[in-house]
């Protein structure tokens, strides 16, 4: 539901509301416990033939769920956090701090400031980057887009190739109706490095 964009983070939260009437949210700014009941629920669900849809973390997404939902029941357990807060009217928050050692956090304060400091900067230099891409993207677009034949590629995108000829690396031609990955060949010259040309 959440990516870090070159807008920023975007967070599609109104989906939410779309498929759960039931809203269980867990307060979570650590992250500590909220994968933990996450998966459990998950496995429970799971094992009660319920169909559900598992939304993990954009920053770790092989290992930490972060909203789940169950459609059958129109219910969902969403995790908010200052990167993506969540409030709905009528929805049942669980403050995750109470399941966490509240004086380790105490102690620990000066360097959970710190990382998050640090993870605001990083997040913050992914998004520039992000967008210098997408200027590069654009610029190098202005270059070839005139070149681009989109009638030739909507008919690829349906199936629909036109008769071509093609040659090969050794200046060999055919024709014939080619897809993308098609190889013409070379009738074993060796001079062929199985390069595909369109041939005018």
């Amino acid at each position: 539901l959440s990516a870090l964009t070159l807008q920023g983070i975007i967070f599609y939260s109104n989906t939410i509301a779309k498929l759960a009437d039931t809203i269980v949210v867990l307060d979570d700014e650590y992250g500590a416990a909220s994968r933990t009941l996450l998966y459990a629920l998950r496995e429970e669900a799971l094992q009660k033939g319920h169909n559900i849809v598992t939304c993990y973390c954009s920053m770790s997404p092989y290992e930490k769920i972060e909203h789940l939902f169950i459609p059958a029941l129109r219910l969902c357990f969403v995790t908010s956090n200052s990167y993506h807060p969540i409030q709905f009217s009528g929805q049942r928050t669980i403050h995750c701090t109470r399941f966490c050692n509240k004086e380790g956090l105490k102690l620990r304060r000066k360097r959970l400031h710190f990382n998050k400091r640090a993870v605001d900067e990083l997040f913050a230099q992914a998004s520039s980057i992000q967008k210098e891409a997408k200027e590069c993207h654009d610029a190098l677009e202005q270059y070839y887009i005139d070149a681009v034949d989109f009638t030739f590629l909507e008919k690829a995108y349906q199936g629909n190739y036109p008769v071509e000829r093609r040659q090969c690396g050794g200046g060999h031609q055919k024709t014939g109706v080619y897809n993308r990955t098609d190889r013409i060949s070379c009738h074993g010259y060796t001079a062929c490095f199985g390069r595909i040309y369109d041939v005018p």
